[in-house]
């Protein structure tokens, strides 16, 4: 077997374990040969994986020469089977995380039933662990129509009824959160999945949208809907206090500055959100932020983005 072949075939296998995180190592790899796994010549630990450069992009080839093939087949009425193609995207994505042909594949494939929401949603937080992949907006996009395609599933069990409308595999079905907002638990992961990627890549705009995206699916429509889900203020208050914790060790970081003050502009749109007592601490917050700034301004007085924060 064509030895770029069998490392593709390698890869592709690796990449459908379990994995919390991804790194791409410089050069061939060879100095890593007596660390490599049993599944080829990759670092595989603890749910870690290393893949070295050379070797991914050698695959990449591999992957496009079989993703055509694909295609050909499909032509002539073949039937491709599923492993197949979650495999060959799996090396696409990680070595060309804007492959647009790959993503619209495996959202043929989650709507097609053979690729799990949730699974799909861990391997991409292992891609997003990837410094250079953590600012790809389609991989986001991506994950915000992964949550929707499983709100609506929840939504079709509950009714019993699929008339209702289905995520669409184009870009305008994953701009945002829609339907009803998603279990906290879900959108604590997606924070801190954000928060990684923010940390490995600074001032990561498309991180800091997809975060505020979750929190406007948060948000209560009036002050009605505040006082009934007032567990969901104090998540939105911790929310807004992390986030000016995070200006604070952060100072350069202009994507926080937009993020807050969007935020900000968010809850004071709510409707009679005053007249909500559960709402009342997040009012007082967002209220505090001009002396917020004035203070960072004082203490680190040559950061422009501070003083961008306090106009």
């Amino acid at each position: 077997m064509d030895k770029a072949l069998m490392s593709f075939r390698q890869l592709a296998e690796v990449l459908s374990l379990p994995l919390k995180s991804i790194e791409i190592l410089p050069g061939h790899g060879n100095e890593w040969q007596p660390f490599f796994s049993a599944y080829g010549p990759f670092l595989y630990q603890d749910e870690n994986l290393g893949v070295p450069q050379r070797m991914l992009y050698q695959s990449y080839l591999v992957a496009i020469r079989e993703m055509a093939a694909i295609g050909n087949a499909t032509a002539h009425s073949r039937q491709t089977v599923p492993t197949e193609l979650v495999g060959i995207t799996n090396v696409l994505l990680l070595a060309n995380p804007a492959h647009q042909t790959a993503l619209k594949r495996r959202k043929s494939l989650v709507q097609a039933g053979s690729l799990e929401p949730r699974k799909e949603l861990d391997f991409l937080e292992a891609l997003l662990s990837i410094r250079e992949t953590s600012k790809q907006s389609m991989l986001w996009c991506y994950r915000r129509w992964l949550i929707n395609q499983m709100q609506y599933r929840l939504r079709v069990q509950s009714t019993g009824s699929a008339d209702m409308h289905e995520p669409g595999v184009g870009s305008a079905d994953s701009m945002s959160l829609d339907g009803a907002c998603p279990p906290l638990d879900v959108l604590r992961t997606e924070l801190s999945i954000a928060s990684r990627a923010c940390d490995i890549y600074p001032r990561n705009y498309f991180a800091w949208l997809h975060r505020l995206l979750c929190m406007q699916a948060l948000l209560p429509r009036d002050a009605e809907v505040a006082d009934a889900d007032a567990y969901k203020m104090f998540f939105i208050l911790d929310e807004f206090t992390w986030a000016r914790r995070w200006l604070e060790t952060h100072v350069a970081d202009y994507s926080a500055v937009h993020y807050l003050m969007s935020l900000s502009q968010h809850i004071r749109q709510i409707p009679h959100l005053g007249s909500s007592s559960a709402a009342e601490p997040i009012l007082e917050a967002v209220e505090s932020l001009s002396t917020h700034a004035q203070t960072l301004v004082q203490t680190y007085p040559d950061h422009e983005t501070l003083w961008l924060y306090l106009r």
